[in-house]
């Protein structure tokens, strides 16, 4: 209930792993005709409800849309609705006057607004004059400035309020690892699934001397540890006031763009820390299952083993009930009613991994090479395989800037249009 795609192969370590509904919490175009490509059976691959891209009231990178008026905001919200967003997401960097318009305008549009509790606004207010559906990363119960359990009281403000909280346990349990609990993670089998590259700074980061952190600790962790380590006080102490209360719970990562994380495998970690953190087991499961199509309003369609839903299925040896870890070996998935066995999802990841295995250390960049590559990817674009252009712009410059315009531009086509609309398909 919390990823966001970075590759097809995401998709398949979700599949592997039982995970058969995803939520993107940060859309773009690209991610709307790769869910146009799932709802039509060319692509196998979860189920995807995509968020609007986050909006926020200043810049962060990419990841957001800025807006700095009521005027902005409403349209912004207008605008994502038309394009078939299925939510409405805002960031923790939003203004409250802003929030209200983004907030009113979403419930005028018939879309739930999700996301974080932006700072200096409290949970209260969003819940109940917002009319937020889900909130994420525990945000307004734990202060974004401090890093501090919030002095608000938590059960006035969840009295009453039909809402979901996805704590994310994950994304704070794995990022700024280095050292011994970077090496753990490292040893792990499913890091075979992530390109070497990637692997490699990882491994540099878990090779990190004592000394290196030291010296490294004004530029580096004095800023980001510290925050890190505030955060795993914090969200204890925040979960010891939240449980009582016995809130609505949804299972999410935030994986995979940081650190240490693998799609799909990061879920079955979730639960496990969600029970560690005293969600009763039967909870967290629901969360996994039948909230989800709760909170999405789904609930006719998925999140039950059920005459008429959604064919969803995952095959255990044994009963989760009494032990989280059947999940990580099960005997097959269903998504859809396409019954995947656990040879052909076995032999799917090793062609993950040989592929991810490849050194890009000995590639050598030529003509021949360039106009493979554009070829290839117009080959697969043609077969629906959706490409995020955040991946493509910076190998469209590379060739560009190295000669091969005519491979630059073939690339360029398959690049998905920012206001690409899709004709005739329900935000449904």
């Amino acid at each position: 209930m919390h990823v966001h795609t970075q590759s097809i192969g995401d998709q398949l370590m979700h599949l592997a792993t039982g995970n058969t509904t995803v939520r993107e919490m940060d859309g773009f175009a690209w991610m709307l005709r790769l869910r146009h490509a799932v709802q039509t059976g060319h692509l196998l691959a979860p189920t995807a409800y995509v968020a609007g891209t986050i909006i926020a009231d200043r810049p962060f990178g990419v990841w957001t849309v800025t807006v700095k008026t009521d005027e902005e905001a409403r349209r912004l919200v207008r605008a994502q609705t038309a394009q078939g967003y299925d939510f409405i997401k805002i960031h923790n960097n939003l203004a409250e006057y802003l929030f209200d318009a983004v907030a009113d305008q979403a419930r005028r549009e018939g879309k739930d607004l999700i996301g974080h509790v932006p700072r200096h606004v409290s949970v209260d207010h969003v819940v109940h004059a917002g009319g937020m559906r889900t909130l994420e990363h525990l945000k307004g119960f734990i202060d974004d400035g401090s890093i501090s359990v919030s002095g608000e009281d938590f059960a006035a403000a969840l009295k009453g309020a039909t809402v979901w909280l996805t704590p994310t346990f994950y994304v704070n349990w794995n990022v700024g690892l280095h050292g011994a609990e970077a090496r753990r993670q490292l040893d792990r089998p499913e890091m075979r699934y992530t390109p070497a590259a990637r692997r490699k700074v990882w491994e540099e980061t878990a090779n990190l001397q004592p000394d290196w952190r030291e010296r490294l600790s004004g530029l580096l962790f004095a800023r980001f540890r510290p925050p890190l380590l505030r955060f795993r006080t914090a969200i204890p102490a925040a979960m010891e006031r939240l449980l009582p209360l016995h809130p609505r719970w949804l299972a999410g990562t935030d994986s995979p763009q940081y650190d240490f994380q693998i799609a799909g495998f990061a879920l079955l970690d979730e639960l496990l820390l969600m029970e560690e953190r005293g969600i009763a087991r039967a909870d967290v499961l629901r969360a996994a299952t039948s909230e989800p199509a709760i909170a999405m309003r789904h609930e006719k369609e998925f999140g039950q083993i059920k005459s008429g839903m959604r064919a969803d299925l995952v095959l255990l040896a044994g009963d989760p009930t009494k032990d989280f870890a059947v999940f990580h070996d099960n005997r097959g998935v269903m998504v859809r009613g396409v019954w995947l066995t656990r040879t052909n999802l076995d032999a799917a990841l090793e062609e993950v991994a040989r592929v991810y295995a490849e050194s890009d250390d000995d590639f050598a960049l030529d003509r021949a090479a360039a106009d493979k590559l554009a070829d290839d990817s117009v080959a697969l674009a043609k077969r629906d395989i959706v490409f995020d252009p955040m991946m493509l712009n910076p190998a469209i410059e590379t060739l560009r800037k190295s000669g091969y315009a005519s491979a630059a531009a073939k690339l360029a086509t398959v690049v998905t249009p920012p206001s690409f609309k899709l004709p005739n398909v329900s935000s449904n």
